[in-house]
């Protein structure tokens, strides 16, 4: 236990008496009622403690699935589960925390971000030899720190608590809920292209009892039995051409699910491996690790996938064998069409080819004819000086 909090809170008790003396009745009354009550989301303000755009060395992102009610005994385990995700990550890391929200549109909603400014080893408390070395953290800071340290790591926790107030109430709200929805992979396909456009390292950790809840696939609506990858990706591709590809997380990805078992179902060992290898599947080559967390109750849901008949299943595989089909033979059509049009441009080449050679001929045979033409002219043009040369000769020696 924290004396140096319970002191704190001790005091505080003492310094508030007097001032709640002069506070009218009535203000004191809605007060108690808004003790009491669980605290609405959108009154606590989101924590904005962002990174600049050049201190950023990693981003992360802790995507919270609270689509489906948490147990009372266990409300504060998402909260819980921040401090220890700020905990394991680097100096000048970004945190954006996100919630699963209703909209298969826009699956997430940002609940805030953080930027941890300081490294663990400048908390690092260099302890007796017969002590562990222990990590400060919020609320236990070590007097022995640098002030400059102690600053950044203030202002971290101030902003970790805005946070988790934000948590906090989200989980207070899930509460005792029919599951209507959980659009758990749709939430992941948008991280998974946010990262994309990332260029530093990125990790992904995680909150959730991995039950995907959509009208195109369901893991509450399939039976546990059926939990089969390969159908997952069919059911994918059968939302037709409007489905985008499926966005899985790139390879190396280290990315940390902390696992919520539900009772009745992911309960049972055989059944939880059976999940945790859908999800393996999904996950592909990313550095996926499966942290147990306790396991919650079962909860009502509202159903949403039509699930298909054997012979349902037959009609759409005939049916995406006879769109192949006519592709091939579109393709195959097409490709005809081509030949025939080559063949036609080159049959047009050999004909002017063919009437180039002709003109070339003809003009040769001009040309041939002009030089004999012109040899004649020469050869009489000759003869004629000859014979005036030979009068002009004559004339003389008369």
């Amino acid at each position: 236990m924290n004396t140096r909090v319970d002191n704190r809170g001790r005091l505080g008790g003492l310094r508030w008496y007097v001032p709640l003396l002069l506070v009218p009745i009535p203000v004191l009354i809605f007060l108690g009622m808004r003790v009491q009550g669980a605290p609405d989301v959108g009154s606590i303000p989101p924590a904005d403690g962002s990174c600049s755009a050049t201190e950023v060395a990693h981003r992360a992102v802790f995507l919270l699935d609270l689509r489906k009610p948490v147990d009372d005994a266990y409300a504060s385990l998402p909260g819980r589960l921040l401090d220890d995700v700020t905990i394991d990550l680097y100096a000048d890391t970004e945190l954006a925390v996100y919630s699963v929200s209703p909209y298969a549109e826009a699956p997430r909603t940002l609940l805030g971000r953080l930027c941890k400014p300081y490294d663990n080893g400048e908390l690092l408390v260099q302890a007796a030899k017969d002590q562990r070395n222990g990590i400060g953290d919020c609320g236990d800071l070590p007097a022995q720190i640098p002030a400059s340290s102690r600053a950044d790591a203030r202002h971290f926790c101030e902003q970790r608590n805005v946070l988790r107030r934000r948590i906090d109430a989200l989980v207070a709200q899930s509460k005792e809920k029919t599951a209507t929805d959980a659009y758990l992979v749709e939430a992941l396909e948008e991280t998974t292209r946010e990262f994309a456009d990332s260029s530093v390292s990125t990790s992904l950790y995680l909150f959730s009892d991995m039950m995907q809840h959509a009208k195109w696939y369901s893991h509450v609506d399939v039976q546990p039995d059926e939990w089969d990858f390969n159908a997952f990706v069919a059911a994918r591709a059968a939302q037709g051409p409007i489905a985008e590809p499926l966005a899985r997380p790139s390879a190396d990805l280290p990315v940390k699910v902390f696992y919520v078992s539900r009772a009745g179902s992911t309960d049972n060992p055989q059944l939880r491996l059976r999940h945790q290898g859908f999800w393996q599947s999904y996950f592909e080559d990313a550095d996926l690790q499966f942290a147990e967390q306790p396991t919650m109750a079962g909860f009502a849901s509202k159903a949403l996938m039509s699930i298909p008949t054997p012979a349902e299943l037959a009609a759409y595989e005939r049916e995406q064998l006879r769109y192949q089909s006519e592709l091939v033979l579109r393709e195959r059509a097409e490709l005809e069409r081509m030949r025939l049009e080559f063949e036609q441009e080159q049959a047009q080449f050999a004909a002017l080819r063919e009437q180039f050679g002709q003109e070339q001929r003809r003009l040769a045979d001009e040309q041939r004819e002009l030089a004999a033409q012109r040899r004649e002219f020469e050869a009489r043009n000759q003869q004629a000086r000859e014979a005036r040369s030979a009068v002009g000769a004559a004339d003389q020696g008369a």
